[in-house]
């Protein structure tokens, strides 16, 4: 038997990255400390309405040049957190950005931004892939 094959093994990192690995192959990002639930579990679960909270959420466009730079280092996956980082306003943007960048995006959530029960207003997720 002859030991020509038609697959061959390769290290997908090695041909991603050529001789180096990815300086960066993952992000986790708290995207809030508020939360609409009091888990006791939890010790991220400032109430959902907490403006000093709120005011010490990075911004939109911090987020938007972390990622950036994550891309740029060769990360490929972010993974948002909170809180429940359902809770902000610019969810969508922040979901889609990423996806526009190439990074997988993994949601560590509740799938309830509103108190229950949930009707799962989750983003259309239009554009940039699902």
């Amino acid at each position: 038997m002859s030991n020509d094959s038609y697959v061959v093994e390769r290290d997908i990192g090695q041909a991603l990255w050529q001789d180096r690995r990815p300086l960066l192959g993952r992000l986790d990002m708290e995207l809030t400390e508020r939360c609409n639930n009091n888990c006791i579990h939890c010790c991220i679960n400032l109430p959902a309405d907490d403006q000093a909270a709120r005011e010490r959420e990075l911004s939109t466009a911090q987020i938007i040049a972390i990622l950036t730079e994550a891309a740029s280092l060769g990360c490929m996956t972010v993974r948002y957190t909170g809180g429940e980082p359902l809770l902000r306003e610019d969810f969508e943007e922040l979901y889609l950005f990423a996806r526009r960048l190439g990074l997988k995006v993994l949601l560590f959530t509740k799938s309830c931004p509103h108190p229950p029960p949930c009707p799962l207003p989750l983003p259309t997720l239009r554009e940039g892939g699902g």
